[in-house]
């Protein structure tokens, strides 16, 4: 996480040199949902909300690191071991290494749909940068979060908007 980075509580980077983790703004998702809602030609489409220009995982870690001033981890462990190594020793939720893979989704039909409504993904280089500042200061490693953590960086949101 980010704030374990942040810590530095992230001994290890997680996955290969083509992990990537799918991220998109959550005020997006908001704004598509609300569009989605009231299109009739969307009945039946199969979207993937997803930012294609995500960079790789190891990417989202350096630019993460370089904008708190911190060393990011170099050392990797392959996320087929960090799956089969029990919870407590990898102190990720299961759940957060779900989102972690070489996969890609298709994302043609998604893509033509919000440009079609006019949609666009927000700036990813603006908002990561924004949500790394507004996690970091305002956000304190609970009791829960601080024993917890390597990698994953999730989904950001109102942070976006707000610098």
């Amino acid at each position: 996480s980010i704030l374990a980075l942040a810590s530095g509580r992230m001994p290890a980077r997680v996955g290969g040199p083509n992990t990537w983790v799918p991220v998109v703004a959550v005020d997006f998702v908001a704004t598509v949902l609300a569009e989605i809602a009231v299109d009739e030609a969307a009945r039946g489409l199969e979207l993937t909300l997803l930012d294609p220009r995500t960079p790789l995982l190891d990417e989202l870690v350096d630019r993460a690191a370089r904008r708190l001033g911190v060393r990011a981890p170099r050392l990797r462990l392959p996320l087929g071991l960090v799956r089969a190594l029990p919870e407590v020793l990898t102190r990720t939720p299961r759940e957060t290494l779900a989102f972690l893979d070489d996969a890609r989704y298709p994302l043609e039909e998604t893509e033509a749909w919000l440009a079609s409504r006019g949609l666009a993904h927000p700036d990813f280089d603006t908002t990561f940068e924004r949500w790394v500042s507004e996690l970091t200061t305002n956000h304190r490693p609970s009791a829960r979060t601080a024993t917890r953590s390597t990698l994953p960086l999730g989904v950001w949101g109102k942070a976006a908007r707000q610098m």
